[in-house]
Formats: C-alpha cells, structure tokens, sequence
C-alpha cells in the first residue's frame, strides 16, 4: 500500500492537507475527528462519541460517530483508518506533518521551533527539517 501524507495545520484555519491537496468535509466535526486521530493517532470508540457527542445520549453519540466514519471513509483514501469494534486509528501506511510540533520542540538551537516539523507515522516517530 502506497504511503499516504497528512499534513495538519492545527492553528488558523485548522486546515489538512491529504497528498498535498487540501481536503474539504461535510461537515465540522467530520474534521475535527480526523483533526483529533491525526493529533493522538488512535482513540477508543467511546471516547471520541462521548468527546464529539457529550450532549447526546451514549447510544445517540455512538451512532453520530459510525454516521461520521462512513462519511469520512468516503473521502480518505483507501486503508488510512483501521476501525475495529472499540478502538479508530491511522493505518501504518499512513505519515502526519504538523505543525503542532512547534509547541513540542524546545531545542537551543531553534527555541521557536521554527526550523523543525513534527513527523507522526505510526509505530514510529522522527524530526526532519522543514524545508
């Protein structure tokens, strides 16, 4: 399976990028769902329902969230989320920029973080330099 690059620009407009495109959604918390796997990696079913859907009863919130899956299974490419009965990641073949890691950085050299761009891939994690 082909890596596939997601770039989450968390501050301003809280974009994404999927490929180098900029990906549109139905809906808010369509995004904020992926916003949230491609921040964490991976979350129980149950906590992400009750984190976009705590108004709702648990069943009502559990149902939201299978409706928001297979909506945002429609516009992913093929094998980027590994959903099982309790627990929604990012597949292996997937590969996160963010632009979060210029909160997490605190080297001498570049006290900004400015120069570094945190890389996510699951199972494995890195620095490269932002060009």
């Amino acid at each position: 399976m082909a890596m596939i690059t997601f770039e989450a620009l968390f501050f301003e407009k809280a974009d994404i990028y999927i490929n180098g495109n900029i990906q549109a959604f139905d809906y808010a918390k369509q995004k904020a769902l992926l916003l949230m796997l491609l921040e964490s990696g991976s979350f129980l079913r149950s906590e992400l329902a009750r984190t976009l859907w705590g108004d709702k009863e648990k069943s009502v919130a559990l149902q939201n969230l299978r409706n928001a899956l297979a909506s945002l299974k429609k516009i992913l490419p093929a094998g980027s989320l590994k959903i099982t009965r309790t627990h929604i990641a990012l597949s292996e073949c997937c590969r996160i920029l963010s632009d979060l890691s210029n909160l997490k950085d605190d080297s001498p050299e570049d006290p900004l973080g400015l120069s570094l761009i945190y890389i996510y891939e699951p199972k494995r994690l890195g620095m490269i330099t932002y060009a």
